[in-house]
């Protein structure tokens, strides 16, 4: 889809900050962040990479196990 429409719009340094540090909590542009916001899209915040971590090493448990009761 062409975007052939641009906003101008004026904050103040606590909106602008606001707005930013609620971007930062995600894994979207400022752009997307709005367009998803006015799309009534929930957003959520990424989660900490040690959340990551702890997925891939519980994922490695089971396949281990998983492994040694086939074998």
């Amino acid at each position: 889809m062409k975007r052939n429409y641009e906003v101008k719009v004026r904050l103040t340094r606590d909106e602008w900050e606001k707005l930013n540090s609620q971007v930062e909590r995600t894994c979207l542009s400022r752009e997307q962040y709005v367009r998803d916001i006015l799309a009534g899209v929930v957003v959520w915040e990424r989660p900490p990479v040690e959340y990551g971590e702890s997925i891939i090493y519980r994922v490695r448990v089971v396949k281990c196990t998983a492994y040694r009761r086939v074998c």
